[in-house]
This record gives structure tokens, sequence and C-alpha cells, in this order.
């Protein structure tokens, strides 16, 4: 199965001061809310997408990694691959980037991550691949982009049956 994996260039994306005159004559607070939501959302799903990105250049690196070398591959799992592939996907369902500066860190975040996976292809090495997973994770809750602690808490139904839910707080 053949995937597609391009890079987003921030630069390149044109997110501008639209002049909505005639818009805002009337009801001038609601459209401004609707309009600003629509820029909020907008930089928040480029932000998603930045993430898938680096999920699927980081996959391919573990791919490229284990055809060449399958023996570091208990290394790997050692580090619980499965806590990698959850925080990512965590990551990508709830980053919260809503301004155009902190959509350019975040590219730049993913940019250093990056430079960990062609380091770890070029010297067909785990440990890189690893830390270009930590790098990203750090910086993704140093920034505040993403929830950074995950406690399981119980809680019982009407029923007496405890259920396990995620407390989920902002990093501090």
């Amino acid at each position: 199965m053949e995937y597609f994996i391009d890079t987003i260039e921030v630069d390149e994306i044109v997110i501008s001061n639209f002049n909505f005159t005639y818009l805002l004559k009337e009801h001038k607070t609601y459209y401004e809310e609707q309009i600003n939501k629509i820029g909020f959302n907008f930089i928040n799903n480029l932000a998603k997408v930045l993430i898938s990105q680096y999920r699927l250049k980081y996959y391919a690196t573990l791919d490229q990694l284990i055809k060449n070398n399958n023996v570091d591959r208990n290394e790997y799992d050692f580090y619980n691959m499965n806590s990698f592939d959850s925080f990512l996907e965590n990551t990508e369902n709830n980053i919260k980037v809503f301004t155009e500066k902190d959509l350019k860190i975040l590219k730049s975040i993913i940019d250093i991550a990056d430079i960990f996976l062609k380091n770890a292809l070029n010297e067909n090495n785990f440990e890189s691949l690893i830390n270009s997973f930590y790098k990203l994770k750090d910086k993704l809750e140093s920034n505040n982009f993403v929830l950074c602690n995950d406690r399981l808490i119980k809680i019982n139904q009407d029923s007496g049956t405890p259920l396990f839910m995620y407390e989920i707080e902002r990093c501090v």
C-alpha cells in the first residue's frame, strides 16, 4: 500500500485578514465571532495536518529501519511503541494551535523532529528515531500545544461498576 507523504510549508499558506466591509455592517459582533472561529479552526486543522505528516514520516522511517536492521527492533519495542502511537494519535486529535505565530512554532518543532528522523535513516539508528519522538513530545508539551498529564481515574457508574477514564490537565 502506497502512502502520500508531502510537507506543508507554513510560509506558503496564505492566512490573511480579509476586509468584510459589507458583511460586518449589520450584525458585526456575530460575523466577527464566526470569522474568528473559522480562522482558529483553519489554523488548528493545519496543525493537525502537520502532526499527521510527522506520523507518516515516523512510520516510514521505522519501516526503513526495520528493513535495514531488524535486530534493533527489540530495542524499539522495549520503549513501548504503543505509548508512542497513543501520544501521537492523542496529539493529532487534541492539539491546540490557534495563532499563526504558534503554527510557525509548531512547524519549527516538527522540522527539528524531522532532522532526527533523517539522521535515523542516515545512520540506521533506532535511537535517533526514539529521540525524534521525545524531542517532539517535550516541545509540544512545553509550548502547551497538547495536554500532557493523563491520569487514569476510576468513576463509579450508577450500577456500581467502575469505569475508567482519563483525566487530562494542561501542562504547567
